[in-house]
């Protein structure tokens, strides 16, 4: 089975600059759980500037329907933080998010002092329960 990808934008930081390049390139699962886009973006921050210090993020292509419908259900102005995240199972994180489905699509939100969310990535969520099939089989 050929792992479905996502494109991910991949943001590098330079001190008293803020961000300075974004590039997007599309991850697996695994890649995204083995943290590749951020040591990619690390790579590339080196590389074009060997003399100072980077800070690199990810994120997922901006749904801005879904952004702005998040924003009527919670009563947020433009002004309030909305952070879009990748939905990796792989990953614990999600465990203390809510369910909502929004204009038909499944997402996960957690409301602090900004309101996170991520549009929950069915394809990665059958090849994990694959895989994880297969390492039960190999047990027996």
């Amino acid at each position: 089975m050929t792992p479905h990808t996502i494109e991910i934008e991949v943001f590098i930081s330079r001190i008293g600059l803020g961000v300075t390049d974004i590039f997007t390139n599309s991850y697996s699962m695994l890649e995204h759980f083995d943290n590749i886009p951020n040591n990619e973006g690390k790579e590339v921050g080196a590389d074009k500037y060997p003399n100072e210090i980077v800070a690199v993020n990810s994120r997922p292509l901006n749904d801005e329907v879904i952004e702005q419908e998040l924003r009527r259900k919670f009563d947020l102005d433009e002004s309030s933080k909305v952070i879009c995240q990748i939905h990796n199972p792989m990953k614990s994180c999600f465990k203390s998010y809510t369910y909502i489905k929004i204009k038909g699509v499944d997402v996960l939100v957690k409301q602090c002092s900004t309101l996170l969310y991520a549009i929950i990535n069915h394809q990665w969520i059958i090849e994990l329960e694959s895989i994880n099939a297969q390492l039960q089989r190999n047990k027996s």
